[in-house]
């Protein structure tokens, strides 16, 4: 399924036969096809920020690091201007995909944040939380607007989203 149309007139019952899984089990997981397939999204975005260890090992720097999060945020806009009226819908439609994402978001700036104070660079709000509510927040809403655009650029809309960023986020050189 790649566009909105396709979710339309589809039920929960014809997901499960499709995906050979009993209506229990779906619904032992998600209490609505809405919510299934905003989790499914966002998890898709969110899996797309993923920066593996290897990569936070062997950064030199905060500017390294930096860069390597820059990378997944392109992926992240590419795919939300791929599937932009799929995600324009969730975003305008969905409560569910807007707070799964921001929780994902959420989760991947408390990870970048712990690795940049490894290497030095100090963030305040760290301990109780604002600082990765404050970022994730952030890059989500800039999410809605990069899919609720009518431009096309991901690497202009990346580089957009990342100018946004706080002061403490390294500065690429």
């Amino acid at each position: 399924m790649d566009g909105a149309e396709d979710l339309r007139g589809l039920g929960v019952a014809e997901v499960c036969r499709r995906a050979d899984v009993h209506r229990v089990t779906f619904y032992g997981h998600w209490i609505s096809l809405d919510a299934a397939v905003a989790d499914a999204f966002a998890d898709l975005v969110d899996d797309l920020a993923a920066v593996s260890t290897h990569e936070i090992a062997t950064a030199a720097s905060a500017r390294d690091l930096a860069r390597t999060y820059d990378e997944a945020l392109r992926l992240q806009v590419a795919e939300l201007l791929q599937r932009r009226e799929v995600y324009r819908g969730l975003f305008l439609s969905s409560p569910a995909f807007t707070a799964a994402l921001e929780r994902s978001m959420r989760r991947r700036a408390e990870a970048a944040i712990s690795t940049l104070e490894r290497v030095g660079v100090q963030v305040p709000g760290t301990a109780d939380g604002t600082a990765a509510a404050a970022l994730a927040g952030g890059v989500t809403a800039s999410f809605s607007v990069v899919v609720a655009s009518e431009g096309g650029d991901a690497a202009a809309a990346a580089d957009q989203i990342a100018a946004q960023l706080p002061r403490w986020w390294p500065q690429q050189a």
